[in-house]
């Protein structure tokens, strides 16, 4: 989605260089909705029709506060809607970056909101990097992005990073005295392995790197839940797994779920 103060038949005009409005794009999925055991429920909670609203009452308390004496209409920001889709959709989203891009008519974006997802987040940034385009969001959980100076100059993340979450966890280990750690992670929507690296992959990974550079003294051992169809039976599957791989299915106590 990108946003304006002028937009005139899709081109955008202004008089001179020095009176163009701030031009920003903001990066949503779509709405999707999944079946799930309750009902009917969103994917996303933010996605470009709930945020919608927000941006229009803030539109107008912003017109009211601060610029009636500059604008005599208040809707002095429009909106464009070029939605992107799921994660895995990098094609999607390099095409969205390149028509924020042009949709400025050349004369440059200003800044850049999301998106929500490190490897979409990876692929709009290489494209308006580029241009000089600063981009905040609350993705960027990864090592890749923790280079400033390489990969991520003009990020700035405003989430929480896979660091953080580790020392956590170690420092949780070390008050407890847990050495020997099983991650459990369950494989989702993933279509192939290539594209199954999601947040808990990724953090696991960052526990297997500060293991092996001994920045920790925890030996993670990685199982994925086995697949299942229902919620029906659910539970005794997983504590059968539990059983077969830990050795125990009343480990309350020394269970860590995040």
């Amino acid at each position: 989605m990108l946003f304006t103060v002028e937009n005139h038949g899709g081109i955008l005009k202004w008089k001179s260089k020095f009176d163009r409005p701030m031009l920003g794009a903001l990066f949503l999925p779509p709405n999707r909705t999944v079946q799930d055991i309750g009902g009917v429920k969103n994917l996303h909670l933010a996605h470009i029709d709930s945020v919608k609203p927000i941006l229009d009452i803030a539109i107008e308390d912003a017109w009211q506060r601060y610029l009636t004496q500059w604008k005599s209409k208040s809707t002095w920001l429009e909106i464009f809607i070029a939605p992107i889709n799921e994660c895995e959709d990098q094609k999607r989203v390099a095409w969205a970056a390149l028509e924020a891009i042009q949709w400025t008519n050349g004369s440059g974006l200003d800044v850049a909101f999301g998106p929500a997802c490190d490897y979409v987040l990876a692929t709009a940034n290489r494209i308006l990097s580029f241009s000089g385009v600063p981009m905040f969001t609350s993705a960027g959980f990864s090592e890749f992005f923790k280079d400033k100076e390489r990969d991520a100059e003009l990020i700035i993340r405003v989430g929480p990073v896979h660091d953080h979450i580790d020392e956590m966890i170690e420092e949780i280990s070390r008050k407890f005295g847990w050495t020997h750690m099983t991650l459990f992670y369950e494989k989702n929507f993933w279509k192939s392995e290539l594209l199954e690296s999601g947040f808990c992959k990724m953090l696991m990974n960052g526990l297997f790197v500060r293991a092996a550079n001994k920045r920790s003294n925890l030996k993670p051992n990685p199982q994925m839940l086995p697949k299942h169809n229902k919620r029906k039976g659910i539970r005794n599957l997983y504590k059968k797994h539990l059983i077969e791989n830990v050795g125990t299915d009343r480990a309350g106590r020394f269970f860590f779920n995040f």
